[in-house]
């Protein structure tokens, strides 16, 4: 029995991936296969170009801290139901007044 790593599994599915479109007649421009402007492809190789997004939005006062708990923000996955009308994410006092600063 041959044991794979997480990498090795996910280089062979991008692989397998990248075959099946190519099969499907599918082309593309620009990716990590022929290169390109706009590069790096891979999501995690991409993570400087989202902090660096992150931190813009921080400086300018976009973003800010929720208190909510996992455990409120996992009942909010739950919710809403068809029907419901409250919010799909907890509304907490301080989130309220940060928001209307925002405004």
């Amino acid at each position: 029995m041959r044991i794979l790593t997480r990498n090795v599994v996910v280089r062979s599915s991008l692989r397998q991936c990248d075959e099946d479109l190519k099969w499907l007649g599918i082309k593309w421009q620009e990716g990590p296969d022929c290169g390109g402007r706009f590069g790096p492809y891979s999501q995690s190789e991409r993570r400087p170009f989202y902090f660096e997004a992150w931190k813009k939005l921080r400086e300018e006062g976009w973003i800010y801290p929720c208190s909510c708990s996992r455990k409120d923000l996992a009942a909010a996955a739950a919710a809403p139901n068809e029907g419901d009308d409250e919010p799909s994410i907890p509304v907490r006092a301080e989130n309220v007044r940060m928001q209307a600063d925002l405004l």
